[in-house]
Order: C-alpha cells, then sequence, then structure tokens
C-alpha cells in the first residue's frame, strides 16, 4: 500500500491500524511532498494478536498519539522482529 503524506509526517495511528488489521497488506509505504520514503514491512515473526496486545498496552496513558508515540512504536515493533522498518 502506498500513501501520500503532506509535508514530512509520518504514520498515522490509522495508519498503523490498517496495517496491522489486514493480513492481505504485506507492506505499507509512504512518499512525503519532500521526497522521503517510509516504509514498513510485516516480518515473518508478525503475529497480528500480539502487536494489537502490544499497542493497546502501548498507547494506555497517551491522551493524545503524535508522531514520536509512532515512531517509538515502530522502532519497538522493529526490535522485537514483528516489523522490517526503514526511512529513507
Amino acid at each position: 500500500m502506498l500513501l501520500n503524506h503532506p509535508g514530512q509526517s509520518g504514520f498515522s495511528e490509522y495508519d498503523l491500524f490498517t496495517f496491522f488489521k489486514h493480513p492481505s497488506i504485506k507492506s505499507m509505504t509512504i512518499v512525503t511532498n519532500k521526497g522521503q520514503v517510509k516504509f514498513i514491512t510485516k516480518s515473518d515473526r508478525f503475529q497480528g494478536k500480539i502487536v494489537s496486545k502490544f499497542c493497546a498496552k502501548f498507547f494506555t496513558h497517551i491522551n493524545i498519539i503524535n508522531d514520536s508515540h509512532i515512531e517509538k512504536l515502530l522502532k519497538k515493533l522493529y526490535s522485537i522482529n514483528m516489523i522490517k522498518y526503514k526511512v529513507r
């Protein structure tokens, strides 16, 4: 799935919800208006139920989710080998 995001914005909460919920979506790519490319891909170890529980716990005490929260979540999911995450 390819998305165009204005400016330098990253993945949104809705982007991640869509990506994690649908098994048919293997990769999601953002191309910003300034040409930056960000992509996430489900690894072979990706498990939707585990990721859903992890996200729910991660966002429990956050009132307004911003780009830095999303970035931390993606880096954590990358560190436990659930996703591949790159910014170019």
